[in-house]
């Protein structure tokens, strides 16, 4: 967690992106670490944050909400740069990911950024439609009343007061693409 030594090493050409014996980067590292200014000067330096390890798949992301390292999820989440779409090998997106651990206000963000159809990006007539679909309504069943409303004004789906949280799931599912 050194980002000057980070930041030399990037003007001297080092290669930001190198990689393990199993294929993880000195950004998965620093994200299983919640090193935060490592990973801000490894971006800085121009390291690629959606890179996935050879092992099962994993982001830099993936790997910071596996490890509930919220600081650097939270980095991660509002960083224009970081795909919050790409699947591991388990299928499981950060959004997934967040969900499974509880981490109720970055799973509403990464929905938030991601828009209509989630992380997963739900799309109607896909031939994995309803497996995506059911994974959807499974993190937004997770979140709460005032979470729900907060995303269904985001995602424009109309929401209004007296929705209970089984009214404003339908209505965030029909505002899939």
């Amino acid at each position: 967690n050194d980002p000057e030594s980070i930041a030399l090493m990037a003007k001297l050409g080092a290669d930001l992106n190198a990689r393990d014996e199993n294929g993880a980067t000195a950004m998965m590292h620093a994200a299983v670490a919640n090193a935060l200014p490592a990973v801000e000067a490894l971006i800085a330096g121009g390291a690629d944050p959606n890179l996935q390890d050879h092992r099962d798949g994993s982001t830099a992301a993936i790997l910071a909400a596996y490890g509930v390292r919220r600081e650097t999820l939270r980095y991660f989440i509002a960083h224009p740069g970081v795909d919050l779409t790409l699947r591991d090998v388990g299928s499981a997106t950060v959004a997934g990911h967040a969900a499974q651990r509880n981490m109720n206000e970055e799973l509403l963000a990464i929905l938030k950024r991601c828009g209509p159809g989630g992380a997963g990006r739900l799309v109607r007539g896909e031939k994995v439609y309803l497996g995506k679909k059911q994974e959807l309504t499974r993190q937004l069943e997770g979140l709460s009343l005032a979470h729900l409303a907060e995303l269904a004004a985001s995602w424009r789906a109309r929401p209004i007061a007296g929705d209970d949280k089984k009214a404003l799931i339908v209505k965030l599912l029909q505002r899939t693409p």
